[in-house]
């Protein structure tokens, strides 16, 4: 989302959206491939706290779909089937993956700007 970003580089100094958006990028990957793990050894008040984070981390930078499929499993983790809440990981891993993109073609373009 275009006005996120914009908000959070006029609320923040660049050096800590950058020092965020680094952080961002190097734990929530981790964060999410320990999701099936979890799931398969029944922790799901792991995985409900991993996906709350993914939640917050992902709409601090404006990518709001990944965040609200976040939101979704974080409420469908005490009530869905191990399928369900799978096939909801493998989706948010593919959306991580775009925001990833995303997040590092801004951060590129803050490099050449500055």
């Amino acid at each position: 989302d275009d006005e996120t970003w914009k908000n959070l580089l006029q609320d923040l100094p660049v050096a800590a959206v950058r020092k965020l958006a680094s952080t961002f990028l190097s734990s929530q990957p981790t964060e999410l491939a320990a999701m099936p793990g979890d799931l398969a050894h029944g922790d799901l008040p792991t995985l409900k706290r991993r996906a709350h984070s993914l939640k917050s981390a992902a709409r601090l930078f404006g990518a709001l779909e990944l965040g609200d499929k976040a939101a979704e499993l974080e409420q469908m983790v005490q009530t869905a089937s191990a399928e369900e809440i799978g096939s909801r990981i493998v989706g948010l891993t593919n959306l991580m993956a775009d925001a990833g993109a995303e997040l590092g073609r801004l951060l590129s373009a803050l490099t050449e700007a500055a």
